[in-house]
């Protein structure tokens, strides 16, 4: 397969044997642009709902602190996408293994982490739907504790203990560089990485389509009924699930088309062994990706008066006691 010679990045050969591949001046004075844009975002926005959660200027619900979790994740992987800039700049860095497992291991993690705050913020909406009236959304210590462990135990375990004691060097890869197919073993990606993000979007997804069946069956019904307690309940829950909607729809527009440009790589021989054009796309891809983690706030602060009197207290900005009246 023929190498790239885009203005991305070009072949250079080195020992007279192998083939090394160095990313153009160009692209990299653009990548260390992009990176920096994409940290202050990710790392800014998100720190706004990890600050409102704390300081408890937002309800302490199960479905706000999945998204203090998802805002956790997301600004983390911010702050090492930061560090991206340093190994674009530096030709040392790019070249050491140990550099970059720091920059990428732990950015994959909590990305990881971010599909299960998806996941577990999706089941969460399910139960309130199924059981409206015996659905308490206040936190206890047993939900902070059990709703931690199903987001973090298993980024942590399998996708940063494991990489991190599992891993090729970066001179025996294709590639010889820094880059997040090649830091990971082959088989860690094939058999785990990939695996495990297309099972947490298949089951979002299958959750999803009873959670959409009740909100309509439960919104045809409100509209029928005059309001009462119950009934401004449901209207709650339906608000949040149609945040929670827009927040899975930039995240699998980010996510699915950088996963199956992956796989098209991963699961073949040649592409993987010899990097090109569809390599190239993934390093542009990965950008929406990583920028899908600074939409949520945004989402937040548009959908929901508690966030968005929140977030104008945290500028100074004067707020003003307003009535829930939740659109359906």
């Amino acid at each position: 397969m023929d190498s790239t010679t885009d203005g991305t990045w070009t072949p250079a050969t080195t020992d007279s044997t192998s083939s090394e591949y160095q990313y153009t001046t160009l692209y990299k004075a653009l990548q260390c642009i992009l990176l920096l844009g994409c940290a202050v975002i990710l790392v800014g926005l998100n720190s706004l709902v990890v600050l409102s959660f704390l300081f408890k200027r937002i309800p302490r619900t199960l479905s706000n602190f999945y998204m203090f979790q998802l805002a956790i994740a997301d600004g983390a992987t911010g702050f090492f996408v930061f560090f991206n800039v340093f190994s674009n700049i530096f030709y040392t860095l790019s070249k050491s293994t140990a550099y970059c497992m720091f920059e990428t291991i732990p950015a994959i993690s909590c990305l990881m982490a971010s599909t299960f705050c998806i996941l577990g913020l999706t089941i969460d909406r399910l139960r309130a739907l199924r059981n409206p009236l015996v659905y308490i959304p206040d936190m206890t210590t047993k939900k902070y504790i059990t709703s931690a462990l199903g987001v973090w135990i298993i980024p942590v375990t399998v996708f940063f203990i494991l990489p991190m004691a599992w891993y090729p060097h970066l001179e025996d890869t294709p590639l010889k560089a820094c880059h997040t197919l090649y830091i990971l073993k082959r088989e860690f990606t094939s058999y785990f990485f990939l695996p495990s993000i297309f099972l947490i979007f298949a089951s979002v997804s299958v959750v999803y389509v009873p959670i959409l069946k009740m909100a309509i069956k439960h919104s045809r019904e409100i509209q029928a009924m005059a309001p009462d307690q119950n009934e401004i309940k449901m209207k709650s829950q339906l608000q949040i699930l149609k945040t929670a909607t827009m927040i899975l729809l930039p995240y699998f527009a980010g996510w699915m088309p950088w996963t199956f440009f992956t796989a098209a790589i991963v699961y073949n021989d040649d592409k993987f062994n010899s990097p090109g054009g569809i390599f190239t796309v993934t390093l542009y891809i990965a950008y929406p990706l990583i920028l899908t983690s600074g939409v949520n706030p945004i989402i937040y602060a548009a959908r929901m008066p508690e966030y968005r009197q929140a977030f104008r207290a945290f500028f100074g900005c004067q707020t003003q006691m307003i009535g829930h009246k939740l659109s359906t």
